[in-house]
């Protein structure tokens, strides 16, 4: 039987031969806690090699400590290049777990890796990038129906989603790559619309069709995850690659997808590397193990920028449940008095959360375009259209800041929401009057010249927040 360095335990040797490459090294196993995992079976991902590690509690017993036959099992037979299952049987409790290795789908080729040194590199990655989160879209409707056989690759609305199926359909790469890496989807048509099918429809409940639904799903937005998570820590999009128009559709991808895909931040989607390994370790050897796995350092991904990955230091998503934001920069452009308004606008709970839920992303591009095209129908007719756009702007700059503030230990620039609000005059000193003065005037004139009235919701929380009222009193003497 094959012996592992450091292991102390028969149960020791397996659990770090799941985490042993073919290659020498160790995988950078992180344990997803977010959809569309579930608490049955749990998904460990490598964000190196995308290889998944399942456990599947196929018997919970009788809450006994369990003692799994370990020594029954021969570490030889663990394949991470082929996949693997091992099952675990306790026979004092009746518990059974089993165990997959399972290797990647390669939708890692999906995106360009980075450095994306060029505006044409950037294009191609966002491109890419809203192509696989179309693909994830369409995998999570079968995931969540296990009786759906076809998805259609359009809608009939203009929304955010139709915008990252119209990429879906420009790359036609990135699809004809995804059908033939999965291999139960087609393409075909079904009254007259494209839709996304199960290739064999006879087994769509099928356990094998259900678990690469499962790793499809896992893969694409683990794929979403750390993209954003390489241009957030490098802040990319502020290193003059970008144009921006690039920047605002980055920004407003980033907004379509958080409450799906990076809700919280990116690196809330999972444990740090050093929770997983504990996790794992508790759940088969049934003990709360602290100490750091003796292994060498992971290679990075090659789209991976967290300095999490490759070490086994906590993530800074686990301190989520911190009420305190993340730090502001201030690069020396006078942007104390605005970091302290936007920190302490961010402590307002309703506040943030009317930002979050504000449909800013569905009006910007439209309402600029209306501009330059000049069929912008804002009430008072071009002579607001300034405001209007400074606004959206604003809104939008605004709820980027507050979704990259969710972590706390990181460090962000509020420079984009500053210069919405300082104009021509960013670097200058500003009171904080001043640009509370020009909040206001975004929030409670700017957006309420839009047709249709779409961010009231915003507007009636912002008023009672912070309008108030005078009263008059009289004092009698």
């Amino acid at each position: 039987m094959n012996q592992i360095d450091g292991a102390s335990s028969i149960g020791e040797q397996f659990v770090e031969g799941l985490y042993k490459s073919p290659g020498g090294g160790y995988l950078a196993f992180v344990e997803v806690v977010t959809e569309p995992v579930s608490d049955n079976p749990r998904i460990w991902f490598c964000k190196n090699t995308f290889t998944v590690l399942q456990v599947r509690t196929k018997n919970p017993g009788d809450g006994q400590a369990h003692d799994f036959p370990f020594a029954e099992l021969n570490l030889a037979n663990i394949n991470h290049s082929k996949g693997s299952v091992h099952n675990l049987k306790c026979q004092r409790s009746g518990a059974e777990l089993q165990v997959k290795l399972i290797p990647g789908l390669s939708c890692l080729d999906l995106v360009n890796p980075p450095p994306w040194n060029t505006a044409r590199d950037v294009e191609m990655m966002l491109l890419k990038l809203q192509a696989v989160a179309a693909l994830y879209y369409l995998v999570m409707e079968f995931h969540r129906d296990p009786t759906l056989l076809s998805a259609p690759l359009d809608t009939a609305s203009n929304s955010f989603r139709q915008g990252l199926l119209d990429c879906l359909a420009k790359d036609r790469e990135a699809l004809l790559m995804f059908l033939h890496r999965s291999n139960i989807f087609v393409e075909q048509e079904e009254n007259g619309r494209k839709v996304l099918a199960l290739k064999d429809p006879a087994d769509a409940a099928k356990p094998r069709t259900r678990g690469i639904i499962l790793k499809a799903a896992v893969e694409l937005k683990m794929l979403v995850v750390i993209v954003v998570e390489h241009c957030d820590g490098h802040q990319v999009q502020n290193t003059g690659t970008f144009t921006p128009q690039q920047e605002m559709d980055y920004t407003n991808f980033v907004i379509g997808i958080h409450e799906d895909m990076v809700k919280g931040a990116a690196d809330a989607q999972y444990r740090s590397q050093m929770g997983s390994w504990n996790h794992l370790k508790a759940l088969l050897l049934g003990t709360k193990v602290i100490e750091e796995p003796k292994t060498p350092e992971p290679q990075k991904s090659q789209h991976s920028s967290n300095p999490n990955d490759g070490e086994c230091a906590p993530s800074s998503a686990e301190g989520l449940q911190n009420p305190m934001p993340c730090g502001l920069f201030n690069p020396g452009e006078n942007l104390c008095g605005t970091n302290a308004l936007l920190q302490l606008l961010y402590s307002v709970k309703p506040f943030v959360k009317a930002i979050l839920e504000a449909p800013v992303e569905e009006f910007l591009t439209t309402q600029a375009e209306k501009i330059k095209s000049g069929t912008s129908s804002s009430k008072e007719g071009n002579s607001n259209e300034g405001l209007i756009l400074g606004s959206l702007e604003f809104i939008t700059g605004l709820k980027r800041l507050f979704l990259e503030m969710a972590t706390p230990g990181k460090t962000c620039s509020a420079k984009d929401v500053a210069a919405s609000l300082y104009f021509e005059e960013l670097g200058t000193q500003q009171d904080a009057d001043e640009l509370w003065y020009r909040i206001a005037l975004y929030i409670e004139d700017g957006l309420d010249l839009i047709e249709g009235k779409p961010f009231k919701e915003l507007q009636e929380v912002f008023r009672r927040l912070f309008k108030g009222s005078s009263v008059e009193l009289k004092v009698r003497r």
